[in-house]
């Protein structure tokens, strides 16, 4: 993951990265398949360390071309509990 959660890695090669800023927009640029990305990179955290957390929101995220990876930031929460956790995920 990343050292500072505000900040996103630099560019690879000659394609810099779109930040996209998701909280209080209705839409952003490829909406649906950013959130099963999301929805992905929090299944397989809970996968490999036995919890339940479940997405409540997209915070950010970064993307390049169409074969460039995703860096997003998300607030995910424990159903049961309520608690909330900030996650950085790489979809790549």
């Amino acid at each position: 993951f990343f050292e500072n959660p505000d900040e996103f890695p630099p560019g690879r090669g000659r394609y810099r990265l779109v930040h996209v800023k998701c909280t209080g927009r209705r839409a952003y640029t490829n909406d649906a398949l950013v959130k099963l990305y999301a929805k992905l990179g929090l299944h397989r955290y809970n996968w490999l360390e036995g919890t339940n957390f479940e997405v409540d929101s997209l915070m950010k995220f970064n993307m390049g071309s169409a074969a460039s990876p995703y860096y997003m930031t998300l607030v995910a929460r424990l159903p049961s509990s309520g608690f909330q956790q900030i996650f950085q995920v790489l979809v790549e």
